[in-house]
């Protein structure tokens, strides 16, 4: 157990810090809540009443500020005539024009100017409070009296103030509420890339950065987009932190500022997000400073162009600053949240951005990487990575959330650019946090994330870094937290990045034991394109009938043919008989009359959800169809109907979604949806190259699944399967992966619910004879000694042993609830047992994840599995 002390490092921020259970969590977010809903609601009213959005933010943002000093016993009741001379207690700071501008007035002369600045100053406070009507007028004051009182936005008084006492608010949470208002209220944010960062997941980011740093107290460190600091302001705490912990003593005043002068720096090119970080800098300086009074002690140096810097004048921002003499080499981290999309699509700026980033991977890998190095879609996020190259020191970390993006592109400037990054930086984690788009742990945040941690060196031949996915998991989704599967977070060599181009998507998606369920399909078939252009088959898209990108064009050769206009309802085996004839006379893109022509096998394009790829269609006439479906004609070929027939099969059954869900840099990562190019990169075995056998049963079982589908889709599966000789041990990892990870409602409803008692037996069935097989020992023995709650416990020993002999650490569940895992180990006294605790939630309880579940406890505790055998 482990103890705070009013002498630790921690003890003016471990309250605060505290999320280790969820009650804890789901405080700790009410008062995030609460807080941001007075900030939005003040300046939705203070700028209805007169004033501008940002002049809204500035005075609401000055009575938060008051109001932390205040709970904070910073300002006490004694300083309150020289805070405001007029006021009687501090609810009354911002009652009245005048005492609002005096008020303002003393916050920038303690804080030497670097507060939330007014467009027409803090001398001229008082006399646009008294130009505005006295309606207006007096609902600004309110507002802001409200917040000095800690009032509801509705205006009534609160009395249990624990839950927005800022006296246990962390900094780093003004730092959030306000990226949220900017995010808000600025209506150029989206286009800017402006999103705020969730202080929790800014606070994981400077914890891994900082783990295991040498000398963490001497740290230099840079946020090269800084927003409004919440970054910096979690990385200033780890240096003070680090500083008390090394010295055995609390940082004196001189010494937290000289930290907070030498050691952080942050860019940006929005001016306002840095008078921003400069508040929340100063806040931290305050909260971390164990003696911060007396108030004359309270004055800062101005941090604008000495510690935050401003770029807004260049066209590329702070990537424009890589070689600058000042920053070239200078910070042991580099970390932060760059923007993901770009602002402006120019040649100018692309040739630029090129430019930028060539340089940095010039000096580190040759002139050859550098000339072939790109930004696939232009985008920021990896020029600031390798940018970064050139902030850092040599060996030092680079430490960015990102768009999930560059773990998952298929393309080929895509897969270059990611296997340019694992050979120019020597990567140590990376957690990759697209399943968890949609939730808490980003509020507003659609697209898919990650975060990687990276030595500003290159890799040796050996390195390995790890590898991790959290799934999710709606009660810590909630809260803004997240669980890391323990076979998820495994380490992966550094070469494998470039051997397997669906390496990340694999891991993700599914496991270890997919890799070569997947190199087995891709062995015995060829991509489909590749096969219909061997074969001078026709395949595409149908029709386009409407838009304006060029003149429309003649559909004569269409005329009177059955048309597919619709892919709802539809039977595998599509009756022309039911359709109506095509009379458009001219379309923007008729396509190529052969692409019509029966037989025909139709996908749907970019299914929204598996009920709508239940499986393809079979036209046996030819039929006009529309940019809906993704059409491959057999016709021509000598075998035409069986080759169709048989492509159906394989089209419809779950093989197709089982290869696209492992391998496709979208479906489960940032849609729900099946694309064209999906489906292009799908093996078929040749039809020619099936035995006889399988040849022989095509046109029966293609007949009777046309019929009744959902009666032979099993019957079908085998089939399929069969051909791509796949065994009974592959067919459960498919059908495994499929059921946990797809990424549709069902399949993550059911991936959280509690394994049944038969579930659990298969589970225990597979892991003892896998384990047994691995270990060439039938005497090892797991059986489950508990099932309550939310965990289930598994105790093995060897077999005849007394099971309920091996003890079980008490609360051990709760350890593991704390650190976000799925699974602990606990090895018995004596070496007499080992105890596994595994959440329960049948996505971990799988018959495969048995046999994987197995493998690892081989790996990691052969030793300990030996002397269970022999105790």
């Amino acid at each position: 157990m482990r103890s705070i002390t009013e002498h630790d490092p921690e003890s003016r921020s471990f309250v605060p810090s505290l999320g280790l259970r969820p009650e804890i969590d789901a405080r700790r977010k009410y008062s995030a809540d609460l807080i941001l809903s007075l900030l939005e609601s003040a300046t939705d009213k203070i700028s209805r009443s007169g004033l501008g959005a940002d002049d809204a933010l500035s005075l609401s943002g000055r009575a938060l500020f008051l109001r932390f000093l205040v709970d904070r016993e910073i300002v006490k009741p004694e300083d309150l005539t020289e805070v405001c001379q007029a006021a009687s207690e501090y609810g009354e700071c911002f009652s009245t024009p005048s005492r609002a501008q005096a008020t303002s007035s003393w916050l920038d002369e303690t804080f030497n100017g670097d507060l939330l600045p007014l467009s027409f100053g803090t001398s001229g406070l008082s006399r646009r409070l008294e130009q505005l009507s006295e309606r207006n007028r007096r609902d600004i004051l309110g507002q802001l009296a409200l917040i000095a009182h800690r009032a509801q936005p509705s205006g009534q008084l609160m009395f249990d103030w624990g839950d927005i006492d800022f006296g246990h608010v962390p900094v780093g949470l003004l730092s959030q509420v306000y990226e949220s208002h900017c995010a808000k209220y600025d209506a150029s944010s989206r286009s800017k890339s402006v999103y705020y960062t969730p202080r929790q997941l800014a606070e994981y980011v400077v914890a891994e950065a900082f783990d295991g740093l040498p000398r963490p107290w001497t740290a230099t460190v840079l946020d090269p987009a800084a927003g409004a600091g919440v970054f910096l302001v979690a990385a200033f705490r780890r240096l003070v932190a680090a500083h008390w912990k090394h010295y055995g003593k609390p940082p004196t005043s001189a010494e937290i500022r000289r930290i907070l002068y030498e050691q952080l720096a942050g860019f940006d090119v929005n001016p306002t997000a840095l008078r921003l970080t400069a508040l929340s800098l100063y806040l931290t300086a305050l909260e971390v400073d164990v003696k911060p009074r007396p108030l004359s002690k309270l004055g800062f140096k101005e941090l604008l162009g000495s510690v935050l810097f401003k770029f807004d004048q260049d066209a590329l921002g702070s990537l424009q600053h890589g070689a600058d003499s000042g920053f070239l080499a200078r910070f042991d981290l580099v970390l932060g949240n760059p923007p993901w999309t770009v602002t402006k699509r120019t040649a100018a700026r692309r040739r630029a951005l090129l430019e930028a980033v060539r340089a940095p991977v010039r000096e580190r890998l040759g002139a050859d990487d550098a000339r072939a190095a790109g930004l696939p879609d232009d985008n920021p996020d990896l020029a600031f990575l390798l940018v970064a190259m050139q902030w850092a020191k040599p060996s030092g970390r680079i430490a960015f959330l990102m768009h999930a993006r560059f773990l998952f592109k298929q393309s080929a400037p895509g897969q270059l650019a990611r296997n340019l990054v694992f050979r120019a930086l020597r990567v140590r984690s990376i957690l990759n946090g697209a399943a968890l788009r949609h939730t808490s742990v980003w509020p507003r945040v659609s697209a898919p994330f990650c975060f990687i941690l990276a030595e500003n060196t290159k890799p040796g031949t050996a390195d390995e870094f790890t590898y991790a996915s959290p799934l999710i998991d709606d009660a810590l989704n909630s809260l803004g937290s997240f669980r890391i599967d323990y076979s998820a977070a495994q380490p992966i060599w550094h070469g494998a990045v470039a051997e397997n181009a669906y390496l990340f998507k694999i891991m993700f998606r599914g496991s270890a034991l997919d890799i070569p369920v997947l190199r087995q399909i891709e062995s015995r078939g060829r991509p489909l394109h590749e096969l219909w252009e061997g074969l001078s088959l026709t395949y595409g898209d149908g029709f386009q009938v409407g838009g304006s990108a060029r003149e429309h064009q003649s559909a004569g050769a269409l005329h009177g043919l059955p048309t597919l206009a619709s892919r709802n309802d539809l039977a595998p085996l599509i009756d022309t008989r039911k359709l109506l004839p095509f009379t458009i006379s001219r379309v923007l893109y008729p396509r190529s009359r052969e692409i019509y022509r029966a037989p025909l096998v139709l996908c749907p394009v970019a299914p929204r959800a598996r009920e709508c790829f239940r499986w393809a269609h079979l036209a046996l006439r030819d039929v006009a169809f529309n940019e809906s479906f993704y059409g491959l004609s057999t016709h021509g070929h000598a075998e035409a109907e069986k080759l169709a027939r048989y492509l159906h099969l394989v089209l419809s059954s779950d093989l197709l979604l089982y290869y696209v869900l492992l391998t496709s840099s979208k479906l489960g990562v940032e849609r729900e949806e099946i694309t064209k190019e999906d489906l292009d990169r799908v093996p078929i075995v040749p039809l020619e190259s099936l035995p006889r056998v399988h040849q022989d049963k095509i046109e029966e079982l293609s007949r009777a699944f046309c019929a009744t589908p959902n009666e032979m889709r099993a019957a079908m599966n085998s089939f399929v399967m069969a051909c791509y000789k796949l065994g009974d041990a592959d067919l459960q990892v498919v059908h495994d992966t499929l059921a946990a990870s797809l990424p549709f409602k069902q399949n993550k409803d059911w991936g959280q619910l509690s394994a049944s008692d038969t579930v659990l037996k298969r589970f225990l069935s597979e892991f003892n004879a896998e384990l047994r097989l691995l270990r060439d020992d039938d005497r090892l023995q797991a059986s489950i000694i508990s099932a309550k709650d939310s965990w289930v416990w598994f105790a093995i020993g060897s077999a005849g042993q007394d099971q309920a002999s091996i003890s079980v650490v008490p609360d051990a569940h709760v350890l593991a609830e704390a650190f976000g895992s799925s699974q602990i180990v606990v090895i018995g006294p004596g070496g007499r047992g080992i105890t596994i605790a595994m959440i329960n939630q049948m996505r971990y309880l799988t018959p495969s994840r048995g046999r994987l579940c197995a493998r690892r406890l081989s790996e990691d505790y052969s030793k300990d599995l030996q002397q269970v055998v022999h105790a």
